[in-house]
């Protein structure tokens, strides 16, 4: 039996790095987290062994046993296998009681590709992959953005360019949809431009009314949003949402138990610092909107110290608990070096008045026994 007691939350919350970076692995990034059938918790990561994001990486997780206190050890899950980087970037309980997992594999450098795969024995073993994007060129990924709505219905959002890094270059918002439990994927009518870079990292989540919301990475000082009526083929002109904000990814999600959405981005924005995305990417910001959206509130920090960037945050919900993991940029020594970290809170802290002790101390993690799935080696 699991030991998901989660009384190491003394303090309302709990955060440790959970992928600290290591001798040939300077860059960490996580993939949120998962409950596998027998309560133990998975951490889907990208360990990168170079600083460029092009860097070969290796799609690594951790396991928990004890509700996120302790982590395993790490092992593979999918092998580098492109010339340039792949890993996993969203992983979803299906409604087949499958896993969903959503990789990319860049060869070229201008030839991205997001595939698709499920597992039926908790990670041990895949399906054979499926093509997600169809369009040639740049499909930048983003963690965690597979995402299934009531219908049973498949989304996963890119940004798409013809060729990364162009001097004109400008991203389009492009989501592919299936409804055959990701057999096939179909491209969705819309694709959404903004000025500069465009619209970038775009995340997706379906609103209590049915719509889907999405929320983008912009250069236009917050995080844009556009609404879809028809399970995400069609969406609305992107515009400017409240949540103010740097150049840099958010994400979106709803609250199991009421429904409500919770944000999570850098609530910053400094537009004289070009070089650094408008903002630093700190602080590390959450907020709810109970009306769909249109507003939010009960804004608060989960990370705040400027030494360091906070990028790629996800959020997911088990059994009453917020998992936030995002990866840590190491400011003062350089932007390249990312650790992957967790911070955890109980759901009701999106609507309470606690705030974190940003006086802050990571909890450390005590040694832990190895944990691994059938079949997986130790690396």
């Amino acid at each position: 039996m699991i030991n998901t007691e989660m009384n190491f939350l003394e303090n309302g919350y709990y955060s440790c790095v959970v992928c600290p970076i290591g001798r040939g692995n300077p860059r960490n990034s996580p993939d949120g987290v998962l409950a596998l059938n027998d309560g133990t918790l998975l951490l889907p990561y990208s360990h990168k062994h170079g600083r460029m994001d092009e860097a070969k990486e290796t799609a690594k997780g951790k396991t928990s046993r004890d509700g996120g206190r302790t982590w395993s050890r790490s092992f593979t899950i999918f092998a580098p296998d492109a010339v340039y980087h792949s890993g996993t970037a969203g992983w979803r309980r299906l409604q087949s009681g499958k896993l969903g997992i959503a990789f990319y594999r860049m060869n070229e450098y201008n030839d991205l590709k997001i595939y698709f795969r499920t597992s039926a024995n908790e990670a041990r073993t895949f399906s054979p992959e499926t093509l997600i994007t169809t369009e040639e060129g740049y499909n930048c990924p983003c963690d965690s953005r597979l995402v299934q709505l009531d219908s049973g219905r498949l989304l996963y959002p890119v940004a798409w360019v013809p060729k990364s890094r162009d001097e004109n270059e400008s991203y389009q918002a492009i989501v592919y949809y299936s409804d055959d439990q990701g057999q096939t994927w179909h491209r969705s009518r819309s694709a959404l431009a903004l000025p500069k870079r465009g619209a970038m990292e775009p995340v997706v989540a379906e609103i209590r009314d049915g719509r889907c919301m999405m929320l983008i990475r912009t250069q236009l000082g917050s995080q844009y949003q556009s609404f879809s009526d028809d399970g995400g083929d069609t969406w609305t002109p992107a515009e400017p949402s409240a949540l103010v904000s740097p150049e840099a990814g958010g994400y979106l999600t709803r609250i199991p138990t009421t429904g409500h959405l919770v944000a999570c981005w850098n609530y910053d924005y400094k537009p004289h610092w070009h070089k650094r995305h408008y903002g630093l990417r700190c602080p590390l910001s959450v907020a709810v909107s109970k009306d769909e959206g249109r507003t939010w509130e009960n804004v608060k920090d989960i990370e705040d110290d400027h030494r360091y960037g906070y990028l790629n945050p996800t959020v997911d919900f088990i059994n009453g608990h917020a998992y936030i993991t995002y990866a840590r940029a190491h400011l003062i020594s350089q932007w390249a070096i990312l650790d992957a970290k967790l911070t955890i809170v109980h759901e009701s802290f999106f609507y309470n008045n606690q705030t974190l002790d940003r006086a802050f101390q990571e909890f450390p993690q005590p040694k832990s026994t190895l944990w691994q799935p059938e079949g997986k080696p130790n690396s």
